[in-house]
């Protein structure tokens, strides 16, 4: 299989014009189960077992046998609030709320309202609060996180619901993980705990932009998805390593898209800060929510990436750029990238190959490294 390899830091440098990031790792947080008559200081991200740790509700759950007799944290409700100051209110603003990871089952309410229910650990959700925060007094938001083992029993217990043989379930502490969108050792395994953890486990944000009819709308980029490879490239085949590489660029925004935008790009050296190339991307498609374009970029521009020991870890600055009719950028995504192919060497293993060592179906670790 021929990769497309897109070296890339987890850190997105994301602009746009004037709009309010609220970082809610920042704000103060209650972490709540009345039945339980428990109250304590919470926190973003975390989970509940760290946070009732932190506040010496619970002892170290690593320790002895808490994976068991802490089982009563996973087989409860637990609601996280943090009171949310400094919105604008007016009309011409658009509110979102933005959550990169639940874990997993919640239902969020906001200014007392309920706004959406979520149940997958893995995905990035989104909402519009607008009119709450036009008509809300007190910007309270509240998630509560019901309990993964309760929930996936109540799901397993449904009508003419699929069953699992034994042994899918005997390496697990905690039964019907299967049925739902959450990591699954989190159900203990044969090496680890069954914590079956709830909590605001990624980032959050409250974003604010300026809306306006007569102008294009400020626009934050909630994704971008970058792809490198050489044109003409296929799978499972060594592509032509004197061909153009192809970039593939999809940005998912929160805001309004003007029809008519367009995407910029520009390379810059990464230890330099030298501008290597820039350029506009072609093929656009524009959605409610979403870019795309690509460009080629002329290879004899750009220096390869190469594994340690094998030739220097060549790295760039790729910075995209969301413009209106008029050219003004509207918003834009920086991410360090680096230039290389990968290709999965499928084909049988050879007597030369074997007589140097290399075992069967080790094709992969031994193939391209010229490329």
């Amino acid at each position: 299989m021929a990769l497309a390899s897109l070296l890339v830091t987890p850190l997105l440098i994301l602009t746009a014009v004037t709009q309010k990031t609220i970082d809610l790792t920042r704000n103060d947080w209650r972490l709540e189960n009345l039945p339980l008559n428990i109250s304590v200081p919470g926190s973003v991200p975390s989970q509940v077992h760290l946070d009732l740790y932190a506040a010496q509700v619970i002892g170290d759950p690593y320790y002895g046998l808490n994976d068991f007799s802490l089982r009563w944290i996973a087989n409860s409700n637990w609601t996280y609030s943090s009171l949310i100051s400094g919105l604008d209110t007016s009309d011409n603003t658009q509110t979102w709320l933005l959550f990169n990871g639940l874990d997993t089952f919640t239902s969020i309410e906001f200014c007392g309202q309920h706004v959406a229910s979520t149940n997958n650990q893995f995905r990035q959700y989104f909402f519009d609060v607008s009119e709450l925060v036009r008509s809300g007094t007190t910007h309270i938001l509240s998630i509560n996180f019901g309990s993964a083992p309760m929930i996936a029993a109540q799901i397993a217990a449904l009508p003419n619901q699929e069953t699992w043989p034994y042994g899918v379930e005997i390496l697990y502490e905690i039964p019907n993980r299967q049925f739902i969108r959450k990591e699954q050792s989190d159900f203990g395994w044969d090496w680890g705990p069954a914590f079956a953890p709830a909590g605001i486990w990624q980032p959050a944000y409250v974003i604010q932009l300026a809306s306006s009819t007569n102008a294009s709308s400020e626009l934050y980029i909630r994704n971008s998805d970058y792809d490198i490879s050489r044109l003409g490239q296929l799978n499972n085949l060594p592509p032509d390593q004197g061909a153009p590489w192809l970039l593939n660029a999809s940005l998912d925004v929160l805001g309004t898209l003007p029809q008519s935008a367009s995407l910029n790009y520009a390379f810059t050296n990464s230890v330099t800060n030298r501008t290597v190339s820039t350029g506009t991307l072609t093929n656009i498609t524009v959605s409610k929510s979403t870019i795309t374009g690509t460009a080629l970029l002329d290879p004899s521009m750009y220096e390869l990436w190469w594994p340690r020991g094998f030739g220097p870890q060549n790295l760039y600055n790729l910075t995209v750029s969301i413009t209106d009719n008029k050219n003004a950028t509207i918003a834009s995504v920086n991410r360090r990238t680096g230039f290389r192919t990968i290709v999965l060497n499928m084909e049988v293993i050879s007597d030369e190959q074997i007589s140097r060592g290399i075992a069967p179906g080790n094709n992969w670790s031994d193939n391209n490294r010229n490329e």
